[in-house]
């Protein structure tokens, strides 16, 4: 059997069909690993790229999807393969298909069938979150999860840095700074 490609509509979803693989700790799956890249071929292959050591030491390359070590891609890759960014992968509801490289108004040059969709079909296309791709292992297959604008808050303006405080990674406003501190601790001893 082939690698097939499901996807599903949030990150709860993935979770409710995957649970007795989910660890309560780690809140992801056990048994999936996740993709650190994919390339496509000149003839349209995929090469997917997981974030692993112990598996796919010698891949089958004559397949349409093929998976790789993080440590080995490198001997495979030939030059004409074009690397996947984040924005160039989207789902299709109407046609089930995962696009690559799609243009305004055209068809997509390089599409592969979705095996299955979990939970309810978006009415157009959605982009894929690329934080979110894992390959799972145990039952052999991509997984994706669509991407929703509304679990992410973008700053779209970049907050302006309150004069004589710290500011953290969150925006809280921390401890008063002197004019003297540089930032860099100071050796006591």
């Amino acid at each position: 059997m082939g690698i097939s490609v499901h996807v599903y509509e949030t990150v709860d979803e993935y979770v409710l069909r995957n649970k007795h693989n989910v660890s309560d700790k780690l809140e992801v799956n056990e048994a999936a690993l996740a993709l650190l890249d994919i390339w496509i071929t000149p003839d349209d292959k995929l090469m997917v790229v997981c974030n692993c050591e112990n598996f796919f030491d010698r891949p089958d390359v004559s397949r349409s999807i093929s998976c790789f070590q993080k440590n080995n891609i490198h001997k495979y890759l030939k030059g004409d393969e074009k690397l996947v960014k984040y924005d160039d992968v989207e789902f299709d509801p109407k046609t089930e298909n995962i696009q690559f490289f799609k243009k305004r108004l055209r068809k997509a040059p390089i599409f592969f069938k979705v095996g299955r969709f979990w939970g309810d079909k978006p009415r157009k296309s959605m982009k894929i979150d690329w934080s979110k791709k894992f390959f799972n292992i145990k039952l052999n297959r991509i997984e994706f999860i669509l991407f929703d604008p509304k679990t992410i808050s973008i700053n779209l303006k970049p907050r302006r840095k309150e004069e004589g405080y710290k500011i953290d990674s969150k925006g809280n406003i921390g401890k008063k700074i002197s004019k003297n501190d540089t930032g860099i601790p100071k050796n006591r001893g």
